[in-house]
């Protein structure tokens, strides 16, 4: 199975030209592209529907990006994508939501290749617009250098001081100027040089600590003011959780197994800041085993992010060689995809014969999936790349580290990018058909996440054919759930439940939490399908029940279910015992999951004061496992508790939480630049503040949401927002201004099409009456 559901390295100071080496030999770094693998690919560009068409985006059926129609474009031009509706501001032009390059041209359209989109923004409905010369602000996205100073840690200078949503512990990856190179066009692969977190944040400018990486790897190339900075991820800004990477005994041989965690730990502490220990694990593993993740059960990550390094001794004639596998033992805290364990195992060779290079391949692929369990997509992303570029890591290792590495590109929605890898590792896999299928198991989702749903369809068919031979394992039954789930996407229910039916009845000895997972997988694929989810959950209480181990998840499925068909009280009790489970496995990721849901639950059974107290367990967890993404999706979920406060109930504690959830919360989707999702949450936050009475508080909100609405083209926000502008104004008295916010929501509402929205005004202009809410408690 390739995929699982759920940047510097060796930066070296360089003062006029010289460079001051770390820790290593010192060495000329010319700026320009660095040593990086392509191979030729075919695509299969999108075209007009007609020749006089308008220009417009279209994905084309190999899933990148084109546009296509009537455009005046020429490669290497960049392309903004804009608003193409009716825009309500004069002398202006409509916000860019999106902007890429054109790298290639074809003969009815032109790829281009991202940069940056605004989240929530469905880039084929934009419009496209070539432009040159000075360059449009995108929000938090794209930013440039403006300084640079290599005196002690390096830090950098960016010109995007006082954009909304930046902040201390964002991650920026740094790119060197766009160029065509051959068959990689202004791939960002090419151009990335670092990663960085912003350590300070002023009205013109934030500073950027360049981040070190390991000291056995060469730098990129010269980091220079001009150079651009692309947003990342948000993070805490705190130093990475412990981790601990766990060595497993090779029977007979304790002297090999102390050799291995020696080297392992020598290689992790040659990454600045690391926070890794390599320790002894005393139990034999069989890393040659197919379900190598499977001896994960053998050990407890004692909620520390975890990994399981296996070693085996596997005789033969020339002498005994040494096998290695690796698993994870914690919840991956990053998002995206996950790296299966190598199938079978590596062989490293001859164990007399092995020396600390070739343990360094290990160390460097185990620790770059170790990154992404503790939450460092940006900075596992920056040391792959790191080990990309040295071609001492070869043979599985490399390729294992090349689907890690298209992994955290897809991780940060950059999908275009690592479809673009993707391609290239299945054409110079030819004569490795693990590498092969890795990458085309890998294709599969990409194409899933950029919704060419038949594309993705077929791809997984080829697969599961690639697969036949290995029926009825582990790795057949993985690719047969994708199959399924992509049969689903295509509307092909009856394929999918054909697939569960072989899923369930071929699953071999102990497969039991293995079929539950693939079950989970092919559940989200099907919620369009009562019948077929609600059957998927009661296959999965049926195998938990010989895997108590599965049971907690299992019973977080049959809440979502129960959720899914309005059964709150059956929601409820399911995540109850979800939440005891995993307690009683000391599993306190999954504790926290389940009180968030029983918070949602909670509300949807008009139990505020409840819901609030399980939300905030579910907080604090996600807090203290430093998952910023988890964090703010608990915000997210709270908020919801103070948009439509009863005020004829008493006053119950969990209002007094409002400023600093309906606050949090706003930064929080300000912090991940989805200004449409933060016109939401200021909204929300003004709503609430303009009902206790906190009147000039929630006027300069209102105002905040507007903006927001208007660069992300919210314009029912925008709407709501003028309307209690309006309300506000007509409390004070000034009836003027009220008339003049009541035209405008209705502008607002009459863009925005949405009949809901000239339902909303009316009825607010004509309130039926209510009491404001007590703020004793506030």
């Amino acid at each position: 199975m390739t995929c699982q559901k759920g940047v510097p390295g060796g930066w070296k100071v360089c003062v006029l030209g010289a460079l001051v080496c770390l820790g290593s030999a010192c060495a000329s770094a010319p700026r320009g592209p660095v040593a990086w693998s392509d191979a030729a690919i075919e695509t299969s560009p999108a075209a007009a529907q007609s020749p006089d068409e308008d220009a417009r985006f279209a994905r084309g059926e190999d899933g990148f990006l084109y546009v296509v129609g009537d455009a005046d474009l020429e490669v290497g031009q960049r392309v903004y994508g804009r608003y193409d509706g009716v825009w309500p501001m004069e002398n202006t032009a409509p916000p860019a939501l999106f902007v890429g390059k054109v790298v290639e041209k074809s003969q009815e359209s032109w790829r281009v290749h991202p940069l940056y989109t605004f989240p929530d923004s469905d880039v084929l409905a934009l419009r496209p617009v070539g432009a040159d010369g000075e360059r449009e602000k995108m929000g938090k996205g794209v930013g440039t250098l403006t300084e640079v100073d290599f005196r002690g840690p390096t830090h950098l200078g960016m010109d995007l001081g006082g954009v909304d949503g930046v902040q201390r512990g964002d991650m920026y990856m740094i790119l060197r100027p766009g160029q065509v190179e051959g068959q990689a066009p202004d791939l960002l692969t090419r151009r990335l040089l670092g990663v960085c977190m912003v350590v300070e944040v002023e009205a013109e400018a934030s500073t950027c600590r360049l981040r070190p990486g390991h000291s056995d790897y060469p730098w990129a190339g010269t980091i220079a003011v001009g150079d651009r900075a692309l947003f990342a991820e948000p993070t805490f800004g705190n130093a990475p959780a412990e981790a601990v990477i766990y060595v497993s005994a090779v029977e007979g041989n304790d002297e090999l197994t102390e050799r291995v965690v020696t080297y392992l730990q020598a290689y992790v502490d040659r990454m600045p800041g690391a926070r890794v220990s390599v320790e002894p694990f005393y139990d034999a593993v069989d890393a040659t085993d197919p379900n190598f993740h499977r001896w994960s059960r053998l050990a407890e990550s004692n909620n520390r992010p975890a990994l399981l390094v296996g070693l085996t001794r596997v005789e033969h004639e020339e002498g005994a060689h040494l096998v290695i596998n690796y698993t994870g033992l914690s919840p991956a805290l990053g998002t995206g995809m996950v790296a299966a364990p190598p199938e079978g195992g590596v062989d490293m060779g001859r164990i007399d014969l092995l020396s600390s290079e070739d343990f360094s391949q290990v160390g460097a692929t185990v620790l770059g999936s170790l990154m992404v369990y503790r939450g460092q997509n940006a900075e596992a992303l920056a040391h792959l790349h790191d080990v990309l570029r040295d071609p001492r890591i070869e043979g599985p290792w490399r390729w294992h580290a090349r689907d890690q590495y298209a992994m955290r590109w897809a991780a940060m929605k950059h999908y275009d990018e690592a479809l673009w890898l993707v391609l290239q590792d299945e054409a110079m896999a030819a004569g490795d058909e693990r590498a092969y299928l890795n990458a085309l198991g890998t294709r599969v989702r990409l194409l899933d996440f950029l919704e060419k749903p038949q594309a993705a369809h077929s791809a997984a068919g080829a697969y599961l054919e690639a697969r036949q031979a290995e029926r009825p394992e582990t790795s057949y039954l993985s690719a047969l759930a994708m199959y399924g789930e992509m049969s689903a996407s295509v509307g092909d229910f009856e394929r999918t439940g054909q697939v569960i039916d072989e899923i369930v009845e071929s699953c071999p000895d102990n497969c039991q939490g293995d079929a539950i997972g693939l079950l989970a997988g092919i559940y989200w694929s099907v919620v369009e399908s009562p019948e077929l989810s609600s059957r998927i959950v009661s296959e999965m209480l049926a195998l938990g029940r010989n895997d108590r181990d599965s049971m907690a998840g299992v019973r977080m499925f049959q809440g979502w279910n129960a959720m899914g068909e309005r059964e709150f009280d059956v929601a409820m009790i399911a995540f109850l015992e979800a939440r005891r489970l995993f307690e009683e496995n000391g599993a306190s990721y999954g504790k926290a999951r389940a009180d968030l849901y029983l918070a949602i639950v909670q509300m949807g059974r008009d139990e505020p004061q409840a819901a609030f107290e399980h939300g905030i367990e579910a907080l604090n967890a996600m807090t203290a496992f430093n998952d910023y993404t988890s964090t703010s999706q608990v915000y997210d979920y709270l908020s919801g508790l103070y948009g439509d406060i009863d005020t004829s109930r008493r006053p119950e504690a969990y209002l007094g939480g409002a400023p600093r959830i309906l606050q949090a919360n706003l930064q929080a989707r300000l912090s991940s630049g989805n200004y449409s999702a933060a016109a939401d949450a200021a909204f929300g936050l003004a709503h609430f503040l303009f009902r206790v009475g906190e009147l000039e508080d929630a006027r300069s909100l209102f105002k905040r949401s507007v903006t927001l609405g208007l660069r992300s083209t919210r314009f029912d926000i925008c709407a709501l927002a003028h309307l209690f502008l309006g309300l506000a104004a007509r409390a004070e008295g000034d009836m003027e201004t009220f008339q003049k916010e009541v035209m405008r929501a209705q502008l607002m509402g009459e863009l925005a099409e949405d009949s809901t929205i000239d339902e909303l005004i009316q009825n607010l202009l004509s309130p039926q009456g209510g009491e404001s809410v007590p703020t004793q408690l506030l």
